[in-house]
C-alpha cells in the first residue's frame, strides 16, 4: 500500500508532534525518506511496514539510511525508477521536502523551548497582572507560528505528493514497456530473468519452467513472409494465454525469437507437464489465415521441455536442463513434451 497524506492541517500536526521525538529517540534524521516511514507508522495504515520498521529497530537500535531506502522502495515507490530524468525530477522534489521538514523541525524545537520557558515563568507572572499579560501574548504568538509553520508544511506535503504520485505512474508505464514484448504485448527476456532469479533467491524449489519453440518456424516466413511469421507469434502467445488463464500466478514471456518461456510457481512437475500438454494440444487446434486470403495454414505445433526447480539449483542450471528436454521433444519428431 503505498504512503499517502490525505489528513487535514489538524490531524497531520498532530502525527509531526508524534513523529519528531521518535526520530530524535532513535537518532534519526528527519529525511524525506524517514519522516514518510514515520507518518505512515503514526496513522498505523501499513501494517507490514509498522512491523518490518520496529523489527528494524529491535535488531539495530535505529534505522539506517540503507534500511529507509529499502522500505521506502518496497512500501512507497513500489517500482524502480526506469527513467533517470523522472528519478531527477522525483530526487529535487523529496529534496525540497527535506528542507521543508528540517526548518519545521528547527520551528517545533524553538517552539518547545520557548514553551518551557513560559511555564516557568508562570507562577511568577501569575502575581503581576502586566507580567502575565506578556505571557500571554508571547505564548500566543509562538502558537500562531508553529500553527502556520506546520500549515506551510502540509501544503508543501500535499503538493510533493501530487508531483510524486504522477511520477511514480509514469515510472511505473515505463517500466511496464521496458519488460513488454512489443510485439506480442506478453513480458520479454528482461522480464523473464528478472522473475526466474527472484524465485530462485527465495528458495522455491517448488516451481517449474516450461519452455517452447514453435515447429518449422522459418518455414513459416520464407512460404508466408515475415509477416505473416509475426501473425503466428501473436497468435502463439494469445493462444497459450488462454490456455493458461486457470493457473494461478503464471508468468508467461516470449524468451526470444520463437521460444516462449512459462514459470509457475508453486507447482508440481506433474502439473507442470499437465499444463505444457494442454498448450501442445491447443497449438494444434490453432488456425492462422495467410495474407493472401486463401485459407487458414492450421499445421503450427510447438516443442516443449519442462523441468521443476531443485533447491538450491542455480537459475541456468535450471534452464539448461529445461534446454536439454526441449532438445530431446525436437529430436525424437517435435510437437511432443519432454520432462528433465
Amino acid at each position: 500500500m503505498p504512503i499517502s497524506f490525505p489528513h487535514d492541517i489538524a490531524k497531520a500536526s498532530n502525527y509531526l508532534r508524534e513523529i519528531i521525538p521518535m526520530l530524535v529517540k532513535h537518532k534519526i534524521p528527519p529525511t524525506p525518506e524517514n519522516y514518510a516511514l514515520w507518518y505512515n507508522y503514526a496513522v498505523q495504515n501499513n501494517p507490514a511496514l509498522n512491523e518490518k520498521l520496529m523489527q528494524t529497530i529491535q535488531d539495530h537500535g535505529t534505522c539506517t539510511r540503507t534500511d529507509s531506502q529499502k522500505l521506502m522502495q518496497e512500501f512507497v515507490l513500489e517500482t524502480p525508477p526506469a527513467d533517470p530524468e523522472a528519478y531527477h525530477q522525483l530526487d529535487t522534489i523529496m529534496s525540497e521536502f527535506e528542507g521543508m521538514i528540517e526548518q519545521t523541525h528547527s520551528g517545533t524545537d524553538d517552539f518547545s523551548q520557548s514553551l518551557e520557558q513560559s511555564i516557568q515563568l508562570f507562577s511568577e507572572a501569575a502575581e503581576n497582572p502586566d507580567k502575565f499579560q506578556n505571557l500571554v501574548t508571547t505564548v500566543t504568538d509562538n502558537t500562531e507560528a508553529i500553527f502556520a509553520l506546520t500549515q506551510s508544511f502540509q501544503e508543501h506535503m500535499s503538493s510533493s505528493q501530487l508531483e510524486i504520485k504522477g511520477l511514480k505512474a509514469e515510472l511505473k508505464k515505463q517500466h511496464l514497456q521496458v519488460i513488454t514484448d512489443a510485439l506480442t504485448k506478453i513480458y520479454n527476456r528482461r522480464a523473464f530473468d528478472e522473475k526466474i532469479e527472484e524465485l530462485t533467491d527465495t528458495n522455491n524449489a517448488s516451481f517449474c519452467l516450461v519452455i517452447f519453440d514453435i515447429d518449422h518456424f522459418k518455414k513459416f516466413n520464407d512460404t508466408y513472409g515475415h509477416t505473416f511469421g509475426d501473425r503466428v507469434l501473436q497468435g502463439v502467445a494469445k493462444t497459450t494465454e488462454q490456455a493458461i488463464a486457470t493457473i494461478k500466478n503464471t508468468h508467461f514471456s516470449r524468451y526470444g525469437g520463437e521460444e516462449f518461456a512459462l514459470l509457475i510457481p508453486d507447482c508440481k512437475l506433474e502439473n507442470a507437464t499437465i499444463a505444457a500438454e494442454t498448450i501442445r494440444i491447443k497449438l494444434e487446434q490453432l488456425g492462422i489465415r495467410s495474407k493472401s486470403g486463401t485459407g487458414a495454414v492450421s499445421n503450427i505445433t510447438a516443442s516443449f521441455g519442462v523441468a521443476q526447480h531443485m533447491s538450491g539449483e542455480l537459475s541456468e542450471d535450471l534452464v539448461n536442463r529445461v534446454d536439454d528436454a526441449l532438445y530431446l521433444a525436437k529430436t525424437n519428431g517435435r510437437n511432443q513434451v519432454h520432462t528433465g
